[in-house]
């Protein structure tokens, strides 16, 4: 699973945050968000792709709940 670089108002109502994804405010913050991910070390995108991973399996297995 690739950690994404996302903007912040869509990124708030899909539970993407600063845990699981490198999150910009604006457009123009964009390039320094790649930057920032770029620069990350092997553990911290360790850890964000284990932090997105639960983030996913909670909203599938809550989506999958909201089916019963």
């Amino acid at each position: 699973m690739k950690i994404g670089a996302i903007i912040e108002s869509f990124a708030n109502i899909n539970r993407f945050d600063n845990n699981n994804s490198i999150i910009y405010k604006e457009p123009k913050d964009y390039s320094q968000a790649l930057e920032k991910a770029i620069n990350l070390s092997q553990e911290e995108y360790k850890l964000m792709q284990n932090n997105l991973k639960e983030t996913v399996e909670d909203f599938y297995n809550e989506s999958l709940n909201n089916l019963k």
